[in-house]
This record gives C-alpha cells, structure tokens and sequence, in this order.
C-alpha cells in the first residue's frame, strides 16, 4: 500500500473540492476506442495492466484532521454497459472511497472504454498516457515501469517550503501582484447569468504557429497574450490580472506520469500600446520571470 501526503496543487483543489462541493467539476475523462475485434476480456485485462503500472489509479483520500493523505490500496470499478451517453457515466466521486473509475462500453460494433478520474489524481495530460498506455497493452506493447512520480511530486512539494527558491517565488509575487488591488474586473452580468461563448476561426493553425516561430515565442505565450490585450480592451484599463494554466511537467519524472501536476498561475499584464512585435517580447519575457522565480 502507498501512503503519501498531497502535493501543494493537489491540495488546492482538494481544498476547494471540501468548501464548496464541486460536485462532477472537477471531473476528468477520455475515451478510448478499442475496436470491434477486442474482448471484453481482453479490454478488462488491459485495464488492470494500466492500473498496476498507475497506482495512483487506485488511490483514495483519507482526511485524518492534521493532512489528508493520499492511500493508493483500492482498485477502481470496472463496469460493463452498452449506454454511451457520456452525461450518464460521469459522476460525482465519493473521496473516500476511490478517485477514479472505468465503463468499457459494449456497442457489438464497437468497443469503448469511457475513464473518469477526480482532478486531485489527474489532469490533461494524463488522460492522454492512461489512453496511450492502453492501446499498447492491447498491441503487447507496453513497459513494465511502475509510474511513481506522484510520490516524487508530493515531496518535492514538501522540500520546496525550506529551500531558498520558496522565499524568491514569495517575493516575485509580492513584486508583480502589488497593483492587484487597482486592477479593474469585470462586472458581473446584470442578469446574473454566466456562459461560455464560442467563435471557431478556422484553417489559420499554420498561421499561427508561423507568427509565434517568426518572433521567437510559443504558441500558448501567443494566445496569451492576445486574450490578456483582448480582456484589456473590455475593461477600459491597461493593466488585467487573470490565471492562466501551464502543464507543470519540468521534472523528467512527471513527462510520462498520470497526476495532478498542472499548475494555476496568477498573472498581471501591462498591456500599454505598443509595437506588437515589443508587447509580444514583453509577455514572453513576463513569462520567463514567472517560470524561473
């Protein structure tokens, strides 16, 4: 049995989880084809392959009044169902008890295999490594590698509070949030109402990318950027402050691990007018600042 203590960005959502009962938010999933020609059998076989090799799949929460701890002793429910309505299959977990589970989904035709996994465990990434690692079971194609890096994390997390890199983060965020309480948000709907709007711009990938190469950026720093001067003009107002969320994979241990390793990172933008070739170097820079501290 592992026993181990949550790392600091597991804690922040176990926390917030506790106070206000998130109920299926912080759920994660994927879903992954098997094929027609698979078994059930087989299907289950390979699940519990990819289980042994991520025992945090196993894991539970025990919240002991001091600090809740991590017990990776229980494998999760595998259960068989024809029903693909994904709205059905996702649920809320009960912390106690498991932190994930699977439904290998029987359409004759077709095979599935729905994952669902509480975000305290597993983020974006590891959706795509619990996927990965099943196909190549399914092909005899996978290494015997236990994946420990939760264990790893958890440390790390627990030595980083006594090393001096703790107190440069403290004052590099004591530094450049110090204006936060002059930045302006945005009100709230008259209505009350919240939502998500959508505006898919299509074949302009390439582009993009091409833009980000030519002025020595990434992607993602390029994204944003362009969304912190966007929320800018909204607001009326040259500096925002919002959070943004990076992969937190730095350590080699975490590149191929299922967990909760990404990070919530607050950022306040400066977003005067500008040349945008300055302002793009600017974030870029900001960007870097943050990632060293």
């Amino acid at each position: 049995t592992i026993i181990c203590p949550l790392s600091e960005v597991q804690l922040g959502v176990y926390l917030d989880e506790k106070v206000n009962n998130r109920n299926t938010a912080y759920s994660t999933y994927s879903i992954i084809d098997c094929g027609s020609d698979t078994s059930i059998e087989e299907i289950e076989g390979a699940i519990l392959s990819v289980i042994d090799k991520h025992p945090i799949l196993k894991s539970r929460l025990l919240d002991n009044d001091i600090m809740p701890l991590l017990i990776c002793d229980t494998n999760p429910d595998i259960n068989i169902t024809s029903d693909d309505d994904i709205s059905n299959l996702v649920s809320a977990f009960d912390l106690e008890k498991s932190l994930s589970r699977f439904y290998i989904i029987d359409k004759n035709e077709e095979k599935t295999v729905f994952f669902e996994a509480h975000h305290i465990i597993n983020d974006a990434v590891g959706c795509t490594i619990v996927e990965n690692d099943l196909i190549n079971v399914l092909k005899d194609n996978l290494d015997d590698a236990v994946d420990l890096a939760f264990i790893h994390a958890s440390y790390d997390s627990f030595k980083s509070k006594f090393e001096s890199r703790y107190e440069r983060a403290h004052e590099f965020y004591a530094r450049h949030l110090a204006d936060i309480d002059e930045i302006k948000q945005l009100p709230n709907d008259s209505k009350g109402c919240e939502g998500i709007v959508s505006l898919p711009i299509r074949g302009i990938k390439e582009s993009v990318e091409n833009f980000a190469s030519a002025n020595g950026i990434t992607v993602g720093i390029l994204l944003n950027a362009a969304f912190a001067y966007t929320y800018s003009s909204f607001l009326c107002s040259d500096k925002v402050y919002f959070n943004f969320t990076e992969h937190g994979r730095h350590e080699d241990y975490a590149r191929n691990a299922v967990g909760m390793f990404s990070r919530t990172v607050p950022i306040l933008v400066d977003c005067k007018k500008d040349y945008i070739n300055e302002y793009l170097k600017y974030f870029s820079d900001l960007h870097k600042q943050w990632q060293n501290r």
